[in-house]
């Protein structure tokens, strides 16, 4: 939804205005993940985002009027609770903090997502080069480490990077065509 407001608003189209209440909106967003999304919440702190955001709490009804939010954890099957962080879920993120930086020309929105990417292509790849990706396989952010959830595979799910570095395009591109010739339903064992 985000990613359609943006597109309505290029950086001279008169509508994106300082005072401009969708750019509000899309900027007090965009600055509350750079503020509370990133992988601040384990021992090792890193340029990733979390997956989720928690701006509710059913129990406490006090929750988040102080302006401060908490990650989303996901309960394992075993108990285990992950702080999820998983490129592929955030695509439509990378997106609009790409498109806000063009519509702002403010450039942090763009570098957030570029240093997520680029640390994912160097310390979130499994031994054959793919990126840990999809649903089959997590990373913790909590705990900074991999999880796998089932059996260790590579899931592109249709999702594709807009802002990935120059020179992981064409590791991308080979492991999409590598993807692609193996079946239809784009989930391979590492």
């Amino acid at each position: 939804m985000l990613f359609i407001a943006l597109s309505g608003f290029s950086a001279s189209n008169s509508k994106a205005n300082e005072n401009s209440k969708y750019l509000d909106a899309i900027r007090e967003f965009a600055n509350n993940v750079l503020k509370y999304g990133r992988d601040t919440y384990g021992p090792k702190h890193t340029p990733l985002f979390v997956d989720g955001l928690m701006v509710r709490d059913p129990n406490d009804p006090n929750y988040g009027k102080d302006g401060v939010f908490k990650p989303v954890e996901w309960i394992a099957p075993n108990g285990d609770r992950w702080i999820l962080s998983n490129l592929s879920s955030q695509q439509n993120l990378f997106r609009t903090l790409d498109g806000l930086s063009k519509i702002t020309r403010d450039p942090k929105y763009r570098q957030a997502a570029v240093e997520a990417i680029e640390y994912a292509f160097e310390h979130l790849r499994s031994p054959n080069g793919l990126l840990y990706w999809g649903g089959h396989h997590v990373y913790d952010a909590g705990a900074n480490k991999h999880e796998p959830s089932g059996r260790p595979t590579h899931e592109f799910k249709c999702h594709y990077i807009s802002t990935e570095p120059k020179n992981n395009r064409s590791r991308l591109a080979t492991a999409e065509r590598w993807n692609c010739k193996k079946d239809r339903r784009h989930q391979y064992e590492s």
